[in-house]
């Protein structure tokens, strides 16, 4: 009896999220007819496959959009630097049909691949401005979408980080001097809880903990990603070929609006403490799960998830 009160308040009290969600889970995001190009910008060779792969399959799948591909390095740290530009360009047409001339990859000694290496926002910004500039000469009363790595640099790469920052700060300033209208929208870090149980993750990632005021993308064509990473042969290691399969990134993109603001940036549609109780709510629901079945309560971890899953709705 005590139970079934407790999922009675529980469903009545958040049933009104749940909704809301159902509501705004397939509506098409704003503005998004009028995106004339998009430009994505990466780190390395083989983050368009690993990460964008449904952003660049949905946009792709627009005939009037022009898709434009900057790489932030050669992905030279293990001395593979031509093979994987090769690679980079091989995957974009082949996946994506976005050709050679479309996509930029940049060989600046200030901007090394690695874990270790402090990337330069200045350089970053110029080579951005001249990716931005050849957008505006074709389009000038066009609608750019930029899209990048979030604060979290998705996978935690420092080289991601720095991307984000340097993107991020020059958008209002070239927005300000140019009739194109620009956004700037930035793949959403997926939590570990929810990270490698392949669509399944995808999913209930989608419907459960995704921000109504974001952009979800997510692909039918199941294996995109899959195609996409083939054509990087020299980094397709077993832990890849793992991920392309299991990670959510594989099936499905979170793409939050970004709102640069002095001195710091956030995101506008959720701030660290609606993140940091997301990430716990998402993990500790888990945990109460495992151990509810070990220990034999079957109904009391039916319930967990049924509640994990409607106060998600919140988020």
């Amino acid at each position: 009896m005590v139970e079934d009160f407790i999922m009675f308040v529980g469903a009545a009290v958040l049933a009104p999220f749940l909704l809301l969600k159902l509501a705004t889970a397939f509506a098409p995001f704003e503005d998004e007819e009028n995106v004339t190009d998009v430009l994505l910008v990466i780190a390395h060779p083989d983050d368009e496959a690993m990460f964008f792969a449904p952003t660049l399959a949905h946009y792709a799948s627009k005939s009037k959009v022009e898709i434009r591909v900057l790489c932030l390095s050669t992905g030279n740290g293990d001395g593979m630097g031509e093979t994987r530009r090769t690679e980079l360009l091989r995957s974009c047409f082949g996946a994506f049909g976005i050709r050679a001339r479309n996509v930029t990859i940049i060989d600046d000694p200030l901007l090394l691949d690695g874990q270790s290496q402090k990337w330069s926002p200045v350089q970053i910004c110029k080579h951005l401005e001249k990716v931005m500039n050849r957008a505006f000469s074709c389009r000038p009363s066009g609608h750019l979408r930029i899209i990048t790595f979030d604060s979290g640099g998705v996978s935690g790469h420092p080289n991601h980080i720095d991307t984000f920052d340097a993107v991020t700060s020059h958008i209002c300033p070239f927005a300000c001097i140019t009739s194109m209208k620009i956004d700037c929208f930035a793949l959403r870090t997926v939590g570990l809880a929810f990270k490698y149980f392949g669509p399944a993750s995808a999913l209930l990632h989608w419907f459960c903990f995704s921000s109504i005021s974001s952009m979800r993308i997510l692909t039918p064509d199941i294996g995109i990603c899959s195609r996409a990473m083939s054509a990087h042969a020299s980094q397709l290691l077993w832990y890849r070929r793992i991920f392309t399969r299991m990670a959510s990134y594989a099936y499905f993109n979170e793409l939050q609006s970004v709102v640069r603001v002095p001195g710091a940036h956030r995101q506008n549609n959720e701030g660290a403490g609606a993140r940091c109780a997301r990430n716990v709510l998402s993990t500790s629901s888990l945990l109460v799960f495992y151990f509810a079945v070990k220990t034999g309560w079957i109904s009391i971890a039916a319930h967990g998830v049924f509640l994990a899953i409607l106060s998600g709705a919140c988020w």
